[in-house]
C-alpha cells in the first residue's frame, strides 16, 4: 500500500473520531480508543468484497465494536453520531482497492 493512501485514510479516520464523542475526551484520547476500530471498517469497506464479506457486514462489524469499545472507555459515541456527522465517509467497494491482496489486510477479517 502507498503511504499517501495509507495517510488518506488516517486523515478520514481522523475526520471520524471528531464526530463520535460527547464525553469531553480530547482529540489524542479518541484516536488511541477508537482508531482501530475505524480504521478495521475502512478496511473493511475497501477491501470486503476481495473477501466476500458484505457492506452489512462491514457495518454491523463496525456497530457492535464501536459500542463495546465506547462503553469499555466510558466514551458518550455511538455509530448513530457517527453517521448523522458524515465525516470521514468511506464507500463500500464493489470492486476492491489493490492494496487489497497484501497479506496484513487479512488480520482485519
Amino acid at each position: 500500500m502507498k503511504m499517501q493512501s495509507l495517510s488518506v485514510l488516517m486523515l478520514m479516520c481522523v475526520l471520524m473520531f471528531t464526530a463520535v464523542t460527547d464525553a469531553g475526551a480530547s482529540r489524542g484520547q479518541i484516536r488511541k480508543i477508537l482508531g482501530p476500530v475505524i480504521f478495521r471498517h475502512i478496511v473493511c469497506y475497501s477491501c470486503g468484497a476481495h473477501f466476500g464479506i458484505t457492506k452489512g457486514w462491514c457495518d454491523y462489524e463496525l456497530k457492535a465494536r464501536l459500542a463495546k469499545t465506547c462503553e469499555q472507555a466510558g466514551l458518550g459515541c455511538s455509530y448513530r453520531n457517527m453517521k448523522r456527522k458524515k465525516l470521514g465517509r468511506v464507500k463500500y467497494q464493489k470492486n476492491p482497492k489493490p492494496w487489497c491482496k497484501h497479506n496484513w489486510v487479512r488480520k482485519y477479517f
